[in-house]
């Protein structure tokens, strides 16, 4: 069986285990190693160009740097390795953040060249040996990491938040910039949280508004929902008691201005 590592794009990740057996018994290389593919689009489920990133035998690490665009690292860890079961297994851990590396001392950890990860550490905080930690996104809440110029930037984007309530089909919202030009939608919802990005917005002011079709919002009598919009970390605006309907104003600032700003709603 394998794992997705889904990054928001067609450069997924796949995460498996090459049994050494059945068609797998002339394996060229990876024989019973965890293996670690990157795929180019496809989404998994239809032919693509892959690429193997690693193969792994126990207690070996593979850590994938500023992992789908988050300014984190993501860190694949084989903990053990059976083979003398049916079928045969092996245990991995992941984690996000950290780069899972033993280490005693700072000069241990090395500079993974990633400048929105932050600088990398040995946190020794639960005993020693410690692992290897990146300090995460070096930029303030609510300015965006640059990569490829290594820098902050003024926010452009927003993220939409939202946890429904137990009647998820009676909730909608939609973003409409300064002019009243929708931006985005979201509607017919399934039970649970859902999230939509919207990048390189233009500066200027913008109205997200959530409905609820029974008028009865979206906490907390059949369910706790809520939502929340995200710009870069800074949440400038958030909500669930309301009733047919809620707006919250916020502005995309020139690049001469280093926060964004929620407007009074």
């Amino acid at each position: 069986r394998r794992k997705r590592g889904e990054t928001g794009t067609d450069q997924d990740y796949f995460l498996a285990f090459n049994r050494a057996t059945g068609p797998n018994a002339e394996n060229v290389e990876a024989d019973n190693e965890v293996t670690i593919v990157q795929v180019d689009g496809g989404n998994g489920v239809t032919y693509a160009q892959s690429y193997l990133k690693a193969h792994l035998v126990s207690g070996e690490v593979y850590t994938i740097g500023n992992f789908a665009n988050t300014g984190e690292p993501l860190s694949v860890k084989v903990l053990s390795i059976n083979t003398s079961t049916e079928p045969g297994t092996a245990v991995i851990q992941i984690t996000f953040g950290s780069e899972l590396h033993e280490c005693t001392t700072n000069n241990e950890c090395y500079d993974d060249n990633v400048f929105c990860n932050g600088e990398e550490s040995c946190d020794t905080s639960e005993g020693s040996p410690g692992v290897c930690v990146s300090s995460g996104n070096p930029c303030q809440s609510g300015l965006k990491c640059v990569e490829n110029t290594q820098s902050c930037a003024t926010c452009d984007q927003v993220t939409i938040h939202l946890q429904t309530d137990n009647y998820a089909g009676e909730t909608s919202w939609d973003l409409k910039d300064s002019t009243g030009a929708t931006i985005g939608t979201g509607n017919n919802f399934a039970i649970g949280l859902h999230t939509e990005t919207f990048s390189n917005l233009e500066e200027g002011t913008y109205t997200f508004t959530i409905y609820d079709a029974y008028s009865d919002g979206i906490c907390c009598s059949y369910g706790n929902g809520y939502y929340k919009i995200d710009m870069c970390g800074h949440i400038v605006g958030e909500g669930a008691q309301f009733g047919s309907s809620e707006s919250k104003v916020f502005v995309i600032e020139s690049s001469a201005t280093s926060a964004p700003t929620a407007q009074p709603t």
